[in-house]
């Protein structure tokens, strides 16, 4: 085992320990990341190709931690190929921001969970501020990495301006989802 400790200008702290049999190939790979400033700034000091990889991520912002666990298991002697990687990362992020030109505000004080390893991202207990509204908590789940994986969300949020959405077909595109999908329950806001 070898393990590592060191700090930089975007982070406070990173521990890893890395284990290697060259024998068998086998390697597991863990750590803690504690007060890394996950921002534009931070994001162009990687290698380009990393920077990439992040890209679709390059609208967030914040103060984030998490651990990570990655291994690859040894491989047996008449095996084709190696065996696969497995991965799992949990964090939270905290003091967060997310600029989206989808959303008619910046979403603020963003807190969150996360978690994501081969096969599901989670989000758990997201709180944050969109203009006047208060996203109390959210949780979300994407099973897959495919573009056609799908999504649940589950979200309560307050002070919605409506007035910026077009109401019915916000509504009508909920009812036809529900009854795609086994059935929502759709409350319409007075006068709709």
């Amino acid at each position: 085992a070898l393990p590592i400790s060191l700090g930089g200008d975007h982070l406070e702290r990173i521990e890893i320990d890395a284990l290697l049999d060259p024998v068998s190939g086998q390697w597991d790979l863990r750590g803690r990341v504690e007060g890394l400033e996950f921002s534009p700034r931070m994001r162009a000091a990687l290698p380009r190709e990393l920077s990439a990889l992040l890209q679709p991520l390059a609208s967030v912002r914040g103060r984030t931690q998490f651990g990570f666990h990655v291994e690859r298991g040894a491989s047996g002697k008449q095996a084709a190929s190696p065996a696969p990687v497995q991965f799992s990362i949990d964090g939270q992020i905290a003091e967060g921001r997310i600029d989206d030109s989808r959303l008619p505000d910046p979403l603020t004080d963003v807190a969150a969970s996360i978690h994501c390893d081969n096969s599901v991202i989670r989000i758990d207990d997201l709180s944050a501020r969109c203009g006047q509204t208060i996203v109390e908590n959210l949780n979300a789940e994407l099973p897959g990495y495919a573009p056609t994986s799908p999504v649940s969300i589950l979200l309560v949020a307050t002070n919605i301006d409506l007035s910026r959405a077009t109401v019915p077909s916000f509504l009508a595109a909920a009812r036809a989802a529900g009854a795609r999908d086994g059935g929502w329950a759709v409350r319409s806001p007075p006068g709709t």
